[in-house]
């Protein structure tokens, strides 16, 4: 499901380019700077582009599909909704891990629905001060009175609540006060992402330049405002694109083409802000990319 971004994002932003040798490099052009890559802390779409190649929602969009539909990412299957439409519960793959960080302390670190209600509370943490903390803090039964009671302080994530709990290790349920009946497109966004508390405690306040996830790119390098760098994440589970396209071509196309096919299908990612539109086209035609307006590299061969 993530060959569309990535299309999106070079169609949108720049171009794909295959690199010497057999590395393949999508080289993008941001025209306007990122704010950082702590889900819980950003809003703009230039931080989301990057965040959805790290983090795993718990669904995501199939990009084929038209009108827009909404399908399991790291559940086993569309979440089951109670009759009254209050209550969600998701089964989540077993085997699926975190990039590796120091904050591990050098052990495979498992992506579990504990990550899950960490990271729905941490949107209504008042110490972060998430732009998104209106999100669930009074929807999610139990969480208001939650985030009254710590008042200016750090949310007290280890009460539990109704709203938002694991009934085992592997599975999650939210509870709301009224029907939410775009929850499916609300999860599948770039903002309610699996986090692990460890590395959000180990990094605090600079958690938005350690991004760690279970998607499939890995945070190498940033200059915030200028460039970034994503590599492969070694521990990325076994994936493969499944795309059921409709009756248009070009879609039909893409389906033939990627079904079947293991993701990523690119190594890594170099993005670059470039806020104005005569280096971008410079950066393009050259087949290089760009580090603070000035354009680099030589046109690569196609490998």
């Amino acid at each position: 499901m993530r060959l569309k971004k990535t299309l999106a994002m070079a169609m949108m932003l720049g171009s794909l380019l295959p690199a010497a040798h057999a590395e393949k490099v999508l080289h993008v052009a941001f025209n306007a700077p990122e704010t950082g890559f702590d889900p819980a802390k950003v809003s703009d779409v230039y931080s989301a582009a990057v965040i959805e190649h790290i983090y795993d929602p718990l669904l995501t969009f199939d990009y084929l599909a038209r009108p827009v539909k909404v399908i399991p990412n790291v559940i086993t299957a569309m979440p089951t909704v109670s009759a009254d439409g209050l209550t969600y519960t998701f089964h989540l793959k077993k085997g699926i891990y975190f990039a590796p960080d120091p904050a591990f302390k050098g052990k495979k670190r498992e992506l579990t629905a504990a990550d899950y209600v960490y990271s729905i509370k941490r949107l209504s943490d008042p110490t972060v001060a998430s732009p998104l903390s209106d999100t669930f803090t009074s929807k999610l039964v139990g969480l208001e009175e939650l985030v009254k009671k710590a008042g200016k302080g750090k949310l007290d994530y280890d009460t539990p609540i109704e709203g938002v709990k694991t009934l085992d290790r592997y599975t999650l349920q939210l509870k709301f006060k009224q029907p939410f009946p775009s929850l499916p497109y609300v999860l599948a966004g770039s903002w309610v992402e699996g986090q692990a508390r460890e590395v959000m405690e180990a990094y605090g306040d600079n958690s938005n330049a350690h991004p760690v996830g279970t998607g499939p790119y890995m945070l190498k390098d940033w200059k915030p405002g200028n460039s970034m760098t994503l590599v492969r994440n070694p521990n990325f589970r076994q994936e493969s694109f499944s795309y059921q396209a409709d009756a248009d071509a070009k879609d039909q196309k893409i389906a033939r083409d990627m079904n079947g096919k293991r993701y990523p299908q690119i190594d890594r990612i170099e993005v670059a802000v470039i806020q104005e539109e005569q280096p971008t086209w410079l950066a393009f035609k050259s087949g290089g990319s760009a580090r603070g307006g000035e354009v680099s590299g030589t046109r690569r061969k196609q490998s």
